[in-house]
């Protein structure tokens, strides 16, 4: 077994074995390191593994800078998970320490993020549509510590008025309530630079309220030029004012919803539910089975959220390099420093923070 690196050359057979792999997300996608180099000027570095001249397993990374100034492989970056698909669990470990060898060799720091193989195989065995207060979270994601990064994965039906009835009667009545209210969405397959414009408004201003730096506006006019037709945009409108939105990538088999955002001034109206309606009924309709509502914390907000719909959760495994050995990243409290600066950001004209913001935020692989 070797390491390889695909080049100009060959770089078709890295997504031509994403292509053919059922276990294949949107991030393993090529689309999602050229809109890294688009948007942020970072290389995009696509690693694989022979064996007997034959691809065994393919890793996609990116090679960048972090604040400090040092250089990075993150498989991968901006997103919960990159990580390997490969034909065997031998070639999977081959690969990865691998690159692990690669990344200190060229003295680069190495993040991975994958999925814990254990808990996907419990939740293989759960029956679709199941939901988690039918199985119990212990039989849909193991016994998992509060906080602990999960993804919150959901099996849809075939069929959009199969699906709202599948539903529990309190969560399509909340489905309706935003409509009654007035709330309506639009389904955008190829949005204009008119429609990311109101998008990011709508995330900039959730994001400076965080106290978090925001992305460039630019990282998702690129997302939406490199995925092309496997990308869309749902935003939700009062009296014709975009009160919140989301993006959707997706293969021709798994969905996931990177990014969602509402104005918490409407949070009323239940905006958030007919977003997340109307994003699962567009991936019903491009016949897609597996949806990802995306990174919670355990038994958190967002995560309980996610729950009601019906999505199970499947823990994440982050590793990082600590002195040269490839270890799990552990769920750790907000330091003080962190809390004050958050603080700060938050009191921060939105101005200011949409011109800093994305000057900062491309050196944090998070």
């Amino acid at each position: 077994m070797t390491l390889h690196q695909f080049s100009s050359s060959d770089i078709h057979l890295y997504q031509q074995f994403v292509d053919a792999h059922n276990d294949a997300n949107a991030y393993h996608n090529m689309a999602w390191g050229k809109a890294v180099e688009k948007a942020y000027g970072f290389d995009s570095l696509y690693f694989g593994l022979k064996q007997n001249g034959e691809i065994t397993a393919v890793m996609p990374a990116v090679l960048m800078k972090t604040l400090k100034g040092k250089k990075l492989i993150c498989s991968l970056p901006y997103c919960d998970l990159g990580g390997i698909l490969a034909l065997s669990n031998e070639a999977s470990s081959a690969l990865k320490n691998a690159v692990v060898d690669y990344a200190l060799k060229h003295a680069c720091e190495f993040e991975f993020r994958d999925t814990i193989t254990e808990t996907m195989t419990n939740n293989a065995n759960i029956s679709e549509n199941s939901s988690p207060e039918a199985t119990g979270d212990k039989a849909s994601g193991e016994n998992i510590a509060d906080g602990t990064k999960v993804r919150m994965i959901y099996s849809l039906l075939d069929d959009v008025d199969a699906q709202m009835k599948s539903f529990k009667p309190k969560l399509r009545s909340q489905i309706k309530k935003a409509s009654k209210n007035g709330v309506k969405a639009r389904v955008v397959a190829k949005p204009s630079a008119s429609d990311i414009d109101e998008f990011y408004e709508v995330f900039a201003t959730n994001m400076r309220d965080l106290g978090s730096p925001v992305h460039a506006k630019d990282w998702f006019t690129q997302i939406f030029a490199s995925y092309d037709e496997q990308a869309f945009l749902v935003l939700v409108d009062i009296d014709d004012k975009c009160i919140g939105g989301g993006i959707v990538i997706h293969t021709q088999h798994n969905a996931v919803i990177p990014w969602a955002s509402t104005l918490r001034s409407h949070n009323k109206l239940a905006p958030n539910m007919l977003l997340y309606w109307e994003v699962l009924a567009q991936v019903i309709e491009r016949g897609i089975r597996n949806f990802d509502f995306g990174r919670s914390g355990y038994n958190e907000g967002t995560y309980r959220f996610k729950k009601q719909w019906g999505a199970l959760p499947v823990a994440l495994q982050w590793e990082s390099l600590v002195d040269d050995k490839l270890q799990a990243e552990k769920t750790s409290d907000k330091s003080a420093l962190r809390a004050k600066i958050e603080n700060i950001w938050q009191k921060m004209p939105l101005g200011v923070t949409t011109a800093i913001g994305p000057k900062i935020r491309k050196y944090i692989s998070l």
